[in-house]
């Protein structure tokens, strides 16, 4: 990221990853605290039933709240470091520059008969459709929806969309729109919460090859929500 952001809270998904500034400075000898996990609503069919095996019970539902680790201060130091201002140059997004701006690809997550697809395809192996073929050297916008449709409403799930190979920018999102998303700075791997969608751009400006992208829910991806895309050189 380009600087420091203040969340209340970060809601992450399988495959996100951040860096947390914790100042206890301020915190006496035997200030006792802990990073937990919030509860939150998983949507479409709601806590317990998605988040095994399905048919198997667990003793954690799915969307409930958990401790991470504890935190006490046991001593106190003399140490003055403050937080950088900032932490890298981030150059502008050009989003006039991505070859489909008028047109961005379109991405559908929904689930058809018992399978998880994108864009009513399921995986195969070395399957490329013909929009999923991009140019190498070229800038794109992507656009994934998680907006409803396919088999029931109520099958609308959380779908965190990783992309092998690359990073990416995210230039919009509507929706549900969590206060503790971290969409700034460079990403591999974006969360859509059911009734959302997001936009990222995409510089294809290295590899050409045959790469990944999958919902990062391991179920859903081994449900068929993951496909190829090519960078055709």
């Amino acid at each position: 990221m380009e600087r420091p952001v203040y969340r209340r809270y970060a809601f992450l998904s399988p495959g996100e990853r951040l860096e947390v500034w914790a100042d206890f400075s301020d915190s006496s000898v035997g200030f006792k605290t802990a990073m937990i996990s919030l509860p939150f609503d998983t949507g479409g069919m709601g806590r317990g039933m998605m988040g095994g095996r399905m048919g198997q019970s667990q003793s954690l539902p799915n969307g409930a709240g958990f401790g991470i680790f504890k935190i006490k201060v046991t001593k106190q130091v003399k140490k003055n470091q403050t937080l950088p201002r900032m932490l890298s140059e981030l150059k502008p997004i050009p989003q006039d520059e991505a070859a489909n701006f008028f047109q961005p690809r379109q991405f559908y997550l929904t689930m058809r008969h018992m399978q998880w697809s994108i864009n009513g395809r399921v995986f195969q192996m070395e399957a490329v459709a013909s929009d999923e073929i991009v140019q190498l050297g070229s800038k794109e916008i992507w656009e994934f929806n998680n907006t409803g449709g396919g088999m029931m409403h109520m099958m609308n799930l959380p779908h965190p969309i990783h992309l092998h190979g690359k990073q990416f920018r995210i230039i919009e999102r509507s929706g549900v729109m969590h206060e503790g998303y971290v969409d700034e700075g460079w990403k591999d791997t974006a969360l859509l919460m059911p009734g959302e969608r997001i936009r990222i751009l995409v510089d294809f400006d290295d590899y050409p090859g045959l790469f990944l992208y999958h919902c990062h829910n391991l179920e859903h991806e081994d449900m068929g929500m993951m496909r190829n895309y090519f960078v055709r050189g």
